[in-house]
């Protein structure tokens, strides 16, 4: 494990914190903090498995048509087909990780978080994240995507891209991508920064996303997942075509499209699988390619060592508070869960910022170096949203992290 704690011992400080605190799920993942009322949990942590990838899934039916014009008839169909695909790969419901959940306004995000724990199950306390987004189908309310740990006997040997038979598929995508056991690559969101035709910066942003993978002797066939952050939304499937065009031996990887506010139109995030055991005893390590100027609050890209990775919920602030405020206590929540879990502020891995207010987007830039080492910061993207559920809630903050070695 290269210095990483087991994950018994990791987990030996949380238990004294009461059922609530801790709760084992299905294929070896390990729930933290459970909220009792809702089973959500601040944080899951997963060691050495491989990790399904779904895409962004809509509420569809069989012929690709919306399920029901009402949140509960969408709600059952997406959970129905999130069900579906990862049980085609080996992992299911109760071993999600990772769930995010996109909704068309601020005022459906209670609606849905109070439904959404009856749908998924007892057993199944995924960290979750909630982003206000248009939907590539203006008929749907709702869509999700999740991260879930695999089986050991259906981990596959390299990466395994899968498209389900129980929905369309889109442009040649998969449904669903499974990272193998091992070393990962996170690259942060990148963009071409020269034009407002979204065809030409997508085409432009994958080239860049690619020459990273070359850096580091990696080609299309490692990649698992592509996170577009875009507008309009109307664009998605010509953005998805655009980006589903740099795989056309196979499968395209699977992808989820965000709906944002920034003044560009894409900023695209790449997950890789990197084959080979590791070149350094470093749980994380965080690099910026050669040219590239460094930044104190991202790294280009992290490759990570370790087989932990520990996803929290998209935390937003507990109370009412200015930028500056919403900022700091979102930090002081990060920081209260990683810790007992043996990780910190320089082993994370991902992290995603989504702000609401130009003021929030300004503290946080502010703010983050009063906690991030500059040699170490996480690969990041940060986007503009329409809402987070609450317009008191300016932030939202969901990190992937891996525990310090010892």
């Amino acid at each position: 494990m290269h210095g990483n704690r087991s994950i018994s011992r990791m987990f030996g400080v949380v238990v004294g914190l009461g059922v609530s605190a801790l709760a084992v799920q299905a294929q070896g993942t390990r729930a933290v903090s459970v909220d009792p009322e809702t089973g959500l949990a601040a944080a899951v942590v997963v060691e050495d498995r491989a990790l399904a990838h779904t895409a962004q899934l809509l509420p569809v039916d069989a012929s690709g048509v919306i399920a029901g014009d009402t949140l509960d008839a969408q709600l059952d169909r997406l959970v129905a087909n999130l069900s579906s695909i990862l049980g085609e790969v080996g992992s299911s419901l109760d071993a999600i990780a990772r769930l995010n959940m996109y909704v068309t306004s601020d005022a459906l995000v209670g609606e849905a978080a109070a439904r959404l724990k009856g749908r998924l199950g007892d057993g199944a306390h995924p960290a979750v994240t909630w982003v206000v987004s248009a939907l590539a189908d203006p008929a749907a309310l709702v869509a999700a995507d999740a991260i879930a740990a695999v089986a050991d006997d259906r981990a596959p040997e390299a990466v395994l891209r899968h498209t389900s038979g129980a929905i369309p598929a889109r442009n040649g995508a998969a449904h669903v991508a499974v990272l193998p056991k091992g070393r990962a690559l996170y690259i942060s969101g990148m963009a071409e920064m020269d034009t407002q035709d979204l065809v030409v910066a997508s085409k432009g942003t994958m080239d860049q996303l690619h020459e990273v993978l070359a850096l580091n002797g990696l080609s299309a066939e490692h990649v698992v997942h592509l996170k577009a952050f875009m507008k309009p939304a109307s664009g998605v499937a010509e953005a998805e075509a655009v980006m589903a065009a740099f795989y056309p031996d196979a499968t395209a990887p699977a992808m989820t499209f965000v709906d944002w506010l920034n003044g560009i139109p894409t900023e695209i995030e790449l997950i890789a699988w990197i084959p080979g055991a590791p070149e350094s005893a470093d749980p994380v390590e965080h690099r910026w390619p050669p040219e590239v100027a460094r930044s104190p609050v991202y790294c280009r890209y992290a490759i990570v060592n370790s087989p932990v990775r520990i996803y929290t919920q998209g935390f937003t602030a507990r109370k009412t508070l200015d930028a500056a405020g919403q900022v700091h206590d979102i930090f002081a929540q990060l920081k209260a869960v990683l810790e007992p879990l043996g990780g910190d502020f320089r082993h994370m891995i991902k992290a995603t910022y989504y702000v609401t207010a130009d003021d929030t987007s300004t503290a946080l830039n502010e703010i983050r170096p009063e906690y991030y080492d500059p040699e170490r910061p996480p690969a990041a993207s940060k986007a503009t949203v329409a809402g987070s559920g609450s317009p008191d809630k300016r932030l939202v903050l969901d990190m992937v992290a891996t525990g310090a070695a010892k």
